[in-house]
Parts: C-alpha cells; structure tokens; sequence
C-alpha cells in the first residue's frame, strides 16, 4: 500500500474543500456570501500553487503556508455553511456574523 506524502494528503484535502466550496457556492443566493465561498476557492488555489513548488515535502515552511490557506479557506466556508443553514439561501454576509 503507497503512504500518502504530506503534500498528497494536503491536495486530497483542497480537492475535498473545493467539492464543498461548488455545493455552498450552488446553494448561496446573496452574492456578499457567494464572495466568502469564491474567497475560500482562492485561498485553495493558494494552496495548490504553493503544492507545486519543487520537493515540497522536504520544505516544511510550505507546508506551513499550505496548513494556513486550508485554515482561512476551512473558516470561510464553515461560516457560510453555519449561515446557510441558520438562514436559509438568502443569508447575507451580515447575518452570517
């Protein structure tokens, strides 16, 4: 069996959010919230860039940068998630908070 390497682990991770990133994204109507989930994909994208740097795995500060993305784009997406449930699709950026 192939053990993942950290930065296999961290883009199944991204891959993952980005799936929920597309299904808040597709159930957000306001677009001051739609903003927050396009925020996150960005942060994501970071991510994946950062991944891309030679021998990443033998560069822990990249990794640590990469740890950080994920964390921004994890809370902005777990905000709109709460919000969008609290709420309804009409939630604005305002009653998310």
């Amino acid at each position: 069996m192939h053990q993942q390497t950290p930065s296999d682990e961290r883009r199944a991770r991204i891959s993952a959010m980005l799936h929920r990133a597309e299904l808040l994204l597709s159930e957000a109507q306001h677009d001051t919230v739609k903003e927050q989930v396009l925020l996150a994909r960005r942060d994501l994208d970071e991510g994946f860039q950062w991944l891309r740097q030679p021998n990443v795995d033998g560069r822990p500060r990249i990794l640590k940068i990469v740890d950080l993305t994920l964390s921004l784009a994890q809370s902005r997406l777990q905000l709109v998630a709460d919000g969008l449930k609290k709420f309804g699709p009409h939630a604005t950026l305002l009653e998310l908070h």
